[in-house]
């Protein structure tokens, strides 16, 4: 339970560095309404790596470490639309699939 809880610190610290980072950006954000659906077989695949990381604490971290960098890569990029696609696509083959899981990381409200 004490790596759970050290692992569910160390993803907010993550998300709020990622949310918070406002530094340079090497190309110019440009905002899109629309997702870009080919995101959802990427994550898909993120998703299968976060359920089949679910017996090792580390591999789990990295996981969803890996996945919100991901989701912080496209917001950076002013692709919100397809940010949000992609976090909540993760989030609901988690739920479906480990419901326990999402439920012990908050990942079916994205609070991965």
């Amino acid at each position: 339970m004490k790596s759970i809880l050290n692992f569910i610190y160390i993803i907010s610290v993550a998300t709020t560095v990622c949310s918070c980072g406002g530094g340079q950006q090497d190309v110019p954000a440009r905002k899109s309404s629309h997702p870009d659906l080919s995101v959802v077989s990427v994550a898909r695949n993120d998703a299968q790596k976060i359920m089949d990381a679910a017996g090792d604490a580390r591999e789990l971290e990295h996981a969803l470490l890996d996945a919100r960098a991901k989701e912080c890569f496209m917001r950076s990029r002013g692709l919100e639309a397809t940010a949000d696609l992609y976090i909540t696509t993760i989030g609901q083959a988690v739920a479906d699939s480990l419901p326990d899981l999402a439920n012990e990381i908050n990942i079916g409200g994205q609070a991965i």
